[in-house]
């Protein structure tokens, strides 16, 4: 699958690069916090509203969540392979073979996204950018939750942790290591280079919410 071709745009190498970005338009973050903040006091998105941006977002924001949507059905699908065709992870689990299990089912989903994204030509989902963007809202949402719970704010209620599935990090990590090492070594490079900006974007992006929302619970960054 072809590498999308940049059109007068320069690679975001580091969060600094996006300062100027942010400076210039922040309405981006000020929506991500918007939403963060809705889930962390309702926890779910339903019920925010429609999102109003120009037109010429929509492809991309279609192609976008398409990929997000096609690695958690493909997951949960995941799921009901494992209990049916793999002994190891049927029955009653300990927390280290749910933990397991879970990896299993992204690395498949991850593999699904990828074969449906190469056929239907979403080059965020061969990329596996729809799960790597899946879990960095998962691991936004619950930061600035916890946040909101750590300042006392009124409502707010710590959620029940559970050791049954792995750090958001720790499946990130595995993700981008199974794009590398499962791309073509003639993309290879091209993936590789496109999902680190991608998540460099996605990380300055959560930073810059954390440190607003921290501030104004009165926290420093």
């Amino acid at each position: 699958m072809a590498m999308p071709r940049a059109i007068g745009f320069k690679r975001v190498d580091s969060a600094t690069d996006l300062e100027r970005v942010f400076r210039k338009d922040p309405s981006g973050i000020f929506l991500a916090a918007r939403l963060c903040l809705y889930y962390a006091a309702f926890g779910t998105m339903i019920g925010f509203g429609e999102v109003q941006q120009p037109e010429n977002y929509l492809a991309y924001r279609l192609q976008l969540l398409h990929a997000m949507e096609v690695f958690a059905v493909a997951h949960e699908h995941a799921h009901f392979i494992a209990e049916e065709r793999i002994e190891q992870y049927t029955g009653s689990l300990d927390s280290s073979q749910s933990q397991q299990l879970e990896f299993f089912c992204d690395e498949l989903g991850l593999a699904i996204s990828r074969e449906c994204g190469s056929a239907g030509n979403n080059y965020l989902s061969f990329t596996g950018i729809g799960a790597l963007v899946f879990f960095r809202a998962i691991q936004l949402c619950e930061s600035v939750r916890a946040i909101l719970v750590n300042s006392g704010t009124e409502g707010m209620h710590q959620p029940k942790t559970t050791n049954s599935h792995p750090s958001a990090e720790e499946r990130i990590i595995a993700i981008k290591s199974q794009v590398c090492t499962k791309t073509a070594p003639d993309q290879r490079q091209q993936v590789q280079q496109f999902v680190e900006e991608y998540d460099t974007i996605l990380c300055a992006i959560a930073s810059a919410v954390v440190d607003g929302v921290s501030s104004a619970c009165g926290h420093k960054p």
